[in-house]
């Protein structure tokens, strides 16, 4: 565990949120009833005025952290994507609960979380392959795929993790591989391989799939799924990004 893992449990709160930059272009309206002269001082005070908004507009988007396209609608070609034979779970290794969209919604941009493994729809996950080892996770109950939310304006440590109907290829924050670390013992000079642990890492930011759990260890009941850059398996925050995709009903050690 690297030194910035102590501080992450009571700086983790405050640097979960993030919002996008607003940016407000106001509008210079010129009465009818000016004279010429005032028209012209008023069109050139508006051109001045629009130049400065710009200016300001640019330097503000330059400085804001760039992010991959808002996914565009895909409806008609989800339908045409034929769902895998055997739906899997994403199942967190310390809490054994499951990666699960909220309530049930099929509303595009519903957030997920943990879950007690029920088998539900809302559970049950297709992984479509991409490329270089990459798949998407696309769940059963609204055929949508889990990804970034890019509704912040920017992809940081804390961004949510929400269903959407673009499931496509080519799209790098609904993409993931899995990662395995090992971990091993020593003892008295001797290395024993230890247990073998999973995180999900994505393809657009290069970090971890994680629960929301900030207090450490095993992640609770509704943990929120968010990600978070890559930490040790091992440790105060290892149960976090630790994770197993199993069939309903199947366990680790199966």
């Amino acid at each position: 565990m690297n030194a910035s893992t102590t501080a992450r449990g009571s700086t983790r709160g405050s640097t979960r949120a993030r919002t996008a930059t607003a940016i407000t272009l106001s509008t210079l309206v010129v009465g009818a009833a000016l004279t010429t002269a005032s028209t012209a001082e008023a069109a050139q005070s508006a051109a001045s005025s629009s130049a400065a908004t710009a200016a300001t507009a640019a330097a503000q988007v330059s400085t804001r952290p760039i992010a991959d396209p808002t996914p565009p609608p895909s409806t008609r070609i989800l339908q045409r994507v034929r769902l895998a034979a055997t739906p899997v779970q994403i199942v967190n290794t310390y809490s054994n609960l499951a990666a699960d969209v909220i309530g049930g919604n099929t509303a595009a941009g519903t957030g997920t979380w943990l879950w007690p493994r029920t088998g539900s729809q809302a559970q049950l996950v297709d992984l479509l392959p991409t490329d270089s080892g990459y798949f998407r996770i696309r769940v059963r109950h609204s055929g949508q795929c889990l990804m970034l939310d890019w509704r912040t304006g920017a992809y940081t440590d804390g961004t949510k993790i929400v269903q959407h109907p673009y499931c496509n290829t080519g799209y790098n924050p609904s993409q993931w591989r899995a990662e395995y670390v090992r971990t091993n013992s020593t003892v008295n000079g001797v290395t024993t391989p230890g247990l073998t642990y999973m995180r999900l890492v994505n393809r657009s930011t290069g970090r971890c799939l994680d629960a929301d759990n900030p207090r450490g260890f095993t992640p609770p009941e509704q943990a929120r799924l968010q990600q978070w850059r890559c930490l040790p398996t091992t440790g105060r925050f290892g149960g976090n990004q630790s994770w197993d995709i199993l069939r309903h009903g199947q366990n680790r050690a199966d």
